[in-house]
């Protein structure tokens, strides 16, 4: 991205080349030891769903108290079952007609339960994976909870293979740092958290 935003370093293509490489490969070292000093299973279980049941339904009932809009299971599910983009590897004409459009090799969308070591439900996510994007549109769970919430976030974000990750949840923006997930960069909005 260098190159583009400053043209002089088109002559050191080759070298920033380089240095990427060198610093990926320490990143991903980085990653390897967080994963072995975090082991997930020892604090929690997830389970996928493909549709919002009555005991998540029932959690997230517990749970909504502040949205705005309090989405209920149906336009949850809704929400999931059809999704505004479709992945497509090359752009199509639908792309001219709407600005945000784009072109994705991966959307996707991950209803995730998140239990404890006791099998007692601590939380729901609604994950979007978009390319090496992450968001968090929908997260329901017990605010004690929210290490091992926040530890399933990254643990889904080491295992897709994620760049950036953005939330809006005050509550994980503000425990985020608890884990020690390595990243090279955080910031922060009055709305969101970008974490790459």
């Amino acid at each position: 991205l260098l190159p583009y935003k400053f043209p002089k370093l088109k002559r050191m293509r080759h070298s920033l080349k380089v240095i990427d490489f060198v610093i990926n490969k320490f990143l991903n070292l980085r990653i390897k030891i967080w994963k072995y000093n975090n082991n997930l299973y020892k604090d929690i279980k997830m389970e996928y769903i493909c549709e919002i049941e009555e005991e998540t339904k029932k959690f997230i009932a517990k749970y909504r108290k502040n949205e705005l809009t309090r989405r209920d299971a149906i336009e949850l599910n809704w929400i999931v079952k059809y999704p505004w983009q479709l992945i497509s590897p090359l752009n199509d004409k639908t792309q001219s007609k709407y600005y945000f459009f784009k072109k994705t090799m991966r959307y996707t969308f991950l209803n995730v339960k998140v239990f404890d070591s006791k099998d007692e439900m601590i939380g729901f996510l609604i994950l979007k994976a978009r390319d090496n994007y992450l968001e968090i549109p929908y997260a329901y769970f017990d605010d004690m909870q929210v290490k091992k919430i926040i530890k399933a976030v990254a643990y889904h974000m080491v295992e897709m293979n994620i760049d950036v990750f953005i939330t809006s949840n005050e509550t994980l923006i503000k425990n985020f740092d608890s884990i020690r997930l390595p990243y090279l960069y955080k910031k922060t909005s009055p709305e969101f958290c970008f974490i790459t």
